[in-house]
């Protein structure tokens, strides 16, 4: 951690709310000596959320006052009152803001040319999540591209789609990968005992079972091959309006321990996604040494899969199905080098690793 100094950058973090996974991410950001942090977030926890108030803080937090709009299963519209907003933002008086450019943060760029604030632009966007953006969305970004004096990304998908749309990318990056807390690490001793048998294979998939996150392929796989009579067996865990096939065993929303425990229980992770940014879910089963098979669609498969399983094409039932093969028909010995080699690739993604380099994007522009 930096040293014991006078001066205390006031940082300012935007986002839609504290969500559980980030915390200890923010408390390791605040615990640097020379940030002063605090949350601002522009929604409502909702009744799914009430559960993460237990979770311990060393940062200060605000709310702005919205209105919430439940669009999906897993979307919803926030509808920002944006003098709330301007008067918190100018209270706290920040000297950096961290948040990404979208409709609900566009009064930043006014306070920016009244007081220069210092901004981080941090996103998870990539083309494949944002080809369906609208006219305004795309001219907007381009109006501001010159704003941001540093940007965050989680890896290599999100730096290209920002120098695709223009943004200046020239020794102002910071990588900085969604991280995960230490309890869905595994051992090396309990990673060799649980590949020691793999009849059956088990496969895992853990997200919302909705149409996006591709479970509607998920189950026809699964379906097709169980009808060929493989040695396998399904795991799901998580909710939502599509519903797991008969013969798929279905865990239902589990806590985060609940989650880690099978994990390590597991072999092989799944994640079908049509669209996604940089799930965690996918990093949570590197971790426990699960070999994973990922879409083109997933926005952090070039960092998470590489000799560790496979990458399909989006929304092709075919691929996914002839990749699910190819490990079945692998030895236990081939699958514990690929399970080994998803721990090697997930190890330095840490709550510590990634609020290292927020810090560093912060002296970056503190100095500007």
């Amino acid at each position: 951690m930096a040293m014991d100094i006078k001066f205390r950058t006031r940082v300012l973090i935007i986002q839609g709310y504290n969500t559980p996974y980030r915390n200890e991410l923010f408390n390791q950001i605040a615990d640097y000596n020379d940030i002063d942090l605090t949350l601002l977030y522009i929604s409502k926890r909702g009744s799914n959320k009430e559960w993460r108030d237990a979770l311990p803080t060393r940062f200060k937090e605000v709310q702005v006052q919205c209105k919430i709009k439940q669009i999906s299963y897993v979307d919803k519209e926030s509808k920002l009152k944006y003098i709330d907003f301007l008067k918190k933002v100018v209270l706290l008086n920040p000297d950096v803001i961290i948040s990404t450019l979208n409709k609900n943060t566009i009064l930043i760029n006014y306070i920016h040319f009244w007081k220069k604030l210092r901004l981080i632009h941090w996103s998870e966007a990539n083309q494949v999540t944002e080809r369906g953006i609208n006219w305004f969305k795309k001219r907007y970004l381009k109006f501001h591209l010159n704003l941001p004096l540093a940007f965050l990304f989680p890896g290599r998908l999100a730096k290209e789609y920002h120098e695709h749309c223009g943004f200046d990318l020239k020794g102002n990056v910071f990588y900085a990968p969604n991280s995960v807390d230490e309890i869905y690490s595994i051992t090396k001793k309990e990673l060799e005992n649980k590949f020691a048998n793999i009849t059956p294979l088990k496969i895992l998939f853990v997200g919302s079972f909705v149409e996006n996150k591709g479970f509607r392929i998920l189950n026809s796989v699964f379906t097709r091959l169980l009808e060929a009579k493989y040695d396998i067996e399904f795991h799901v865990a998580g909710d939502g309006p599509l519903r797991p096939e008969e013969g798929i065993i279905d865990h239902g929303f589990l806590r985060k321990e609940e989650i880690a425990a099978l994990n390590k229980k597991c072999h092989v992770f799944v994640m079908p996604s049509l669209a996604d940014c940089n799930p965690l879910s996918l990093i949570e089963a590197a971790k426990a040494g699960n070999v994973l098979l990922a879409s083109k669609g997933v926005g952090n498969h070039p960092e998470l899969v590489n000799g560790n399983g496979y990458v399909f094409e989006i929304d092709n039932e075919d691929d996914l199905y002839a990749q699910c093969v190819k490990l079945l028909q692998a030895n236990k010995d081939d699958l514990l080098t690929m399970g080994r080699r998803s721990v090697k690739l997930a190890a330095g993604i840490t709550h510590e690793n990634t609020a290292r380099a927020f810090h560093d994007a912060i002296q970056y522009v503190a100095k500007k």
